[in-house]
């Protein structure tokens, strides 16, 4: 039985083989904001209007394909046409389900081969690189997680986004943030008598998320949606959490990339992302 969720359709023909392996393939989804609106305003407050969002895959080909079978991917991507580059994939997306989406690729490395299977000949090392073309326009799915998270009972790891706990993505062996101090830019610099002038406005935070190496595909679905992604409009979540610098908290933060490789696992039929990434600013001062 073929595996649906591992399903890689490029220009109508099925590429699953030489793409969805068990090494899986990188996935990555950014939010664009309207960059002349987006920034700080005087008291701080990041202003982040998602207008939509893109998809960017990372195929990485088994070491080696068949000569014969390169040429139909080469041939897929449309390599060597002019024009507008656009090519259909139908996939099953980490975030937003079975979706089908014009991606464009313009670059593919590749290794000529000798192996002593001849008269078969080979190419190595091949790995491409798409991003969607357009704005996906969809709404994270509704899931669940196949299996029941494993919560980290340690309160010094609550980590609540918008009132539910996901410390069990987050707190295994801890994460990162960094205190900042903000000045006011324009009025920040160094005198003659070499004294610098750092009117100070406030502080915020930054978190950096490395997530545990495997995230249930129905609790990452859960994490994205709790973020924001898949909406558009101003982009922010609530999190509750203890600051190694301002201790308990509870803050407003955004999140506009997050990044993962898809991966399967013996254990099927449950689906796993691995090397979860995302980074989260605090919206306002503390």
């Amino acid at each position: 039985m073929v595996d649906k969720q591992y399903e890689v359709i490029i220009g109508g023909q099925d590429f699953s083989d030489i793409i969805s392996m068990d090494d899986g393939y990188k996935w990555k989804v950014n939010s664009f904001s309207a960059e002349s609106s987006t920034g700080q305003d005087t008291n701080g407050n990041f202003h982040v209007p998602v207008l939509g969002e893109r998809v960017q895959l990372i195929f990485t080909m088994p070491p080696y394909i068949t000569k014969e079978r390169f040429s139909e991917l080469v041939t897929a991507l449309k390599m060597g046409s002019k024009g507008q580059r656009e090519v259909t994939i139908t996939y099953d997306d980490l975030l937003f389900g079975e979706i089908t989406q014009n991606f464009y690729c313009t670059n593919i490395p590749w290794l000529k081969a000798k192996l002593p299977g001849y008269p078969y000949h080979y190419g190595g090392d091949v790995s491409i690189q798409l991003t969607s073309t357009t704005f996906i326009g969809k709404q994270v799915v509704n899931d669940s997680p196949k299996l029941a998270p494993v919560f980290n009972n340690d309160t010094e790891f609550e980590f609540k986004i918008n009132g539910l706990e996901f410390n069990d993505i987050i707190s295994i062996d801890g994460f990162k943030g960094q205190g900042i101090e903000q000045s006011l830019e324009s009025q920040t610099g160094l005198t003659l008598d070499g004294k610098f002038h750092l009117p100070i406005i406030g502080s915020r935070t930054q978190l950096a998320i490395d997530s545990p190496k495997f995230i249930e595909v129905g609790r990452f679905r859960q994490l994205g949606k709790a973020l924001g992604f898949g909406k558009l409009g101003e982009r922010s979540h609530t999190i509750k959490y203890k600051d190694m610098v301002y201790g308990s908290t509870t803050q407003k933060f955004y999140c506009t990339e997050i990044s993962g490789v898809r991966v399967k696992l013996p254990n099927y039929p449950y689906h796993y992302v691995k090397d979860v990434k995302f980074q989260q600013a605090m919206k306002q001062f503390f």
